[in-house]
């Protein structure tokens, strides 16, 4: 009869030391506080469809306004660097991309053009 025991126990070592590794990314990836671009970065890699300009459109005007009410930085910054996949003609394709603060059609009263330089 053979003995699998070291076998076994091999690859259960093997299991976690991937599990603890995988783990030891994500961790790292929190604390650096780069989910926001990572996971971005992942729906580039994985192929981008573009994004209707009319949702970004309303996404850009709440960030303006949100920001004109509450004077939160996180909003500017979003409004200022978030960046979108704009699918201009409606195939679904990415044609463009943009932040809020370079789309003619937002018009924020509250963030001016050069507070995003």
């Amino acid at each position: 009869m053979l003995n699998k025991k070291g076998q076994e126990l091999s690859t259960n070592t093997i299991i976690v030391v991937i599990l603890a590794v995988l783990v030891l990314i994500v961790v790292a990836i929190f604390f650096t506080g780069g989910f926001g671009t990572f996971i971005d970065k992942i729906k580039n890699i994985w192929g981008a469809t573009g994004e209707d300009v009319q949702e970004i459109l309303l996404e850009c005007n709440a960030m303006c306004t949100n920001y004109d009410s509450t004077g939160l930085e996180e909003y500017k910054t979003s409004f200022c660097e978030k960046e979108f996949a704009l699918d201009i003609d409606g195939d679904k394709e990415v044609d463009k991309y943009a932040v809020c603060a370079e789309l003619p059609e937002v018009s924020c009263s509250a963030i001016s053009a050069d507070d995003c330089i």
